[in-house]
């Protein structure tokens, strides 16, 4: 059953890889681009052929039942004050990776000359606040992290596993592994309710603070402005001060690695 969900997994995320294949190959042709670079695409085109790949997702996968047909239904009851908390820890943490992750000066194979071109686009706009993260939270929480422990994977295994699809996908070294970290940060918030309630708004404050970052450049080379040891120290705060934050996160039952998804949900059903 574990290798079934292992594998539907997996076509889920080709699923996905595929919607931004097409959507890209279709601004293309819109656009009637000499190159085949996606840098050399309008981003309002660009930016509308993934709206409506993602849209075609989603009807798609919500027709046909593999994700559950109200992915926002409660599924397991939340303390308020501690998913806010929850929500701003994890985006602590992800400001912190970037104070860390800068020094090294990942490749971003053109990501961020691709976004820094999307930024005047509403379309785009649209695309990375929310139909992008609903997306995304749908296809690597909702259906790739629900099937894996709807198969018997332990639930921190089936964190680790959605969140390596997760950072997969973004398809560069300087993406991915911020990718990796704030993946599982929102699996652990997915397995706190059963449903995403708050890793999809964390993954849109996330994409919205990163959107700032682009028209105000001066905050978003704020790591590189630093010494090396007030970058890293800055960092490591904002990473522990985010843990804090997570830990305050209460649900009446917290799922265990112990536990089995079907107990889980048969427990929030009742």
């Amino acid at each position: 059953m574990m290798v079934k969900a292992l594998w539907n997994s997996f076509l889920l995320v080709v699923l996905f890889v595929m919607a931004q294949i097409v959507a890209g190959a279709s601004a293309y042709i819109l656009s009637g681009a000499g190159d085949a670079s996606n840098l050399s695409l309008p981003p309002d085109i660009l930016g509308g052929t993934m709206v409506v790949a993602y849209v075609v997702l989603l009807l798609m996968l919500w027709v046909t039942k593999i994700i559950r047909r109200r992915p926002l239904t409660p599924q397991h009851p939340v303390v308020p004050k501690g998913a806010t908390w929850g929500i701003f820890g994890t985006l602590s943490i992800a400001i912190g990776l970037g104070f860390l992750l800068t020094p090294l000066h990942l490749d971003d194979g053109g990501s961020l000359a691709i976004f820094d071109g999307m930024k005047a686009s509403p379309v785009c706009i649209l695309l990375l606040t929310i139909v992008g993260p609903l997306t995304e939270e749908v296809v690597f929480r909702e259906g790739v992290q629900r099937m894996l422990l709807r198969g018997g994977m332990r639930p921190w295994a089936a964190v680790l596993v959605a969140s390596a699809f997760f950072a997969l996908v973004h398809g560069n070294l300087a993406q991915a592994f911020p990718a990796f970290v704030l993946g599982a940060m929102l699996g652990v918030l997915y397995l706190r309710t059963g449903d995403i309630r708050l890793c999809l708004p964390a993954h849109i404050l996330n994409n919205v603070v990163a959107l700032v970052g682009l028209f105000y450049p001066v905050l978003d080379e704020a790591p590189d402005a630093l010494p090396l040891w007030a970058s890293l120290l800055v960092g490591s705060a904002l990473v522990v001060f985010g843990g804090i934050l997570l830990k305050t996160l209460r649900t009446p039952r917290v799922l265990r690695p112990s536990d089995t998804f079907d107990s889980f949900e048969k427990t929030a059903e009742s």
